[in-house]
């Protein structure tokens, strides 16, 4: 009982302070404009007043020929003749390829490392051991330089691949090595160069 006289008393005390009562009407002001402004003035609106727009699309510029003519005259200035390199300084620049590659030009192909997979033997997947290597194979992305045919070739680890053996090194990186007559040539095709 003693709890609800309380209660009735601390009422009493809100509606009789001078701040309170000032505070509230300014609240319920504040709340009866926003009121009207939000729900009142979009009720009211008329819908007829809206105007439809028409959208018409833009029509593609018509360039006649002389301007075609004068513009390809211009781009030709900037463009740059590929000259087929000669088989003797294709064959250098090959031999000159060493180190760790991203991507690899054996005669008139590009080599690209797409991707190196291992496979599963039961449930277990497999680890990076030498024995497991022999199983597994790259795909390496082949561009033809001279027609721009790009085909995608699945080489098995120690196999033989453009007159390279290959030797899956990690699942990122692959070996390749071919006797030369004076020397070995070595090359690590990576997926992406490490910093």
């Amino acid at each position: 009982m003693q709890k609800i006289k309380h209660e009735n008393k601390m009422i009493a005390d809100v509606f009789t302070n001078k701040l309170s009562i000032f505070t509230t009407v300014i609240l319920m002001v504040w709340v009866l404009i926003d009121f009207d402004k939000r729900i009142l003035v979009e009720s009211n609106s008329n819908i007829s007043d809206v105007k439809s727009i028409k959208i018409v699309a833009n029509e593609v510029p018509k360039l006649n020929e002389n301007f075609v003519k004068n513009l390809d005259n211009i781009y030709q200035a900037f463009e740059i003749e590929n000259e087929a390199p000669s088989n003797d300084s294709a064959i250098t620049k090959q031999k000159n390829q060493s180190g760790e590659l991203l991507k690899f030009i054996i005669n008139d192909n590009q080599l690209e490392l797409k991707a190196v997979i291992f496979n599963k033997q039961g449930d277990k997947s497999i680890n990076l051991s030498i024995e497991n290597k022999l199983e597994s194979y790259a795909l390496i992305k082949v561009t033809n330089l001279k027609t721009g045919n790009v085909i995608i070739e699945k080489v098995k680890n120690n196999d033989i691949a453009f007159d390279y053996k290959l030797t899956i090194k990690r699942n990122t990186q692959v070996i390749l090595q071919k006797q030369l007559a004076d020397k070995v040539h070595k090359i690590v095709l990576t997926m992406y160069m490490r910093k």
